[in-house]
């Protein structure tokens, strides 16, 4: 990135590197712990391959002006992002998410989706948002589907220092973008040094680019934040 002021092309070079990251060490370490029968490992890992390939799938509708299918996307990768901080949070659970079944996993009140959101202590308005226009099939679903006027008209949205235009890519692609911060550095911080050696170079790289990109893009803080309570 250069310091001239931050774009669309920005926010999904560094969304896609990060997408990317997931699903490449994810690949790497779920292989090599699946061979050491060490579930805690694998279901991490599987969790950050799931993740990437849903950061990607993301971009490539938002590329598409497929913005509906890209905010039902996000909201799974909101819903991964908990997983992934609860990982964090409980790791002693979990090698039960990978190995369960699938009534065992219902039964299992910690891996419901309101008692993840209160562990991680995550955004409730923020999730209500997402559940709003990328949830069940709503109405409000017509804000991204063609005929919408926002798709010919510019959003005027509140952010730190005043009000700023916002097309639905540039929302869409800075909303991937707050849960994948979060999203990368739960994953990370659940691997073992040695896991993320190989790779000490990109993954410094990529958590300077998110630091950058928090400093100076004026959409990084715009909506429901998932850092802010």
């Amino acid at each position: 990135m250069t310091d001239r002021a931050w774009n669309d092309h920005d926010r999904v070079e560094l969304c896609c590197e990060a997408g990317s990251m997931l699903a490449v060490v994810g690949l790497a370490v779920r292989s090599v712990a699946h061979g050491q029968s060490d579930n805690r490992r694998e279901a991490t890992a599987l969790l950050m391959q799931i993740a990437g390939d849903l950061i990607r799938a993301a971009l490539t509708a938002i590329a598409e002006e497929h913005f509906y299918a890209a905010a039902t996307l996000s909201r799974q990768i909101l819903e991964v992002t908990y997983l992934a901080q609860y990982f964090k949070i409980a790791p002693d659970r979990t090698a039960h998410w990978l190995t369960a079944s699938d009534n065992e996993l219902k039964a299992a009140q910690d891996f419901k989706l309101g008692a993840l959101r209160q562990t991680v202590g995550a955004h409730g308005l923020l999730y209500s948002h997402h559940c709003a226009l990328g949830g069940h099939p709503r109405h409000a679903a017509a804000l991204l589907l063609p005929g919408s006027r926002w798709l010919e008209e510019d959003l005027q949205v509140p952010g730190p220092a005043g009000q700023i235009a916002l097309a639905p890519q540039s929302a869409l692609v800075t909303d991937l973008l707050q849960h994948t911060r979060p999203l990368l550095i739960a994953c990370f911080e659940s691997l073992a040094p040695s896991d993320l050696a190989p790779y000490i170079t990109q993954t410094d790289r990529l958590v300077k680019a998110f630091v950058k990109w928090l400093q100076e893009d004026p959409l990084a803080w715009v909506g429901p934040h998932p850092d802010t309570p």
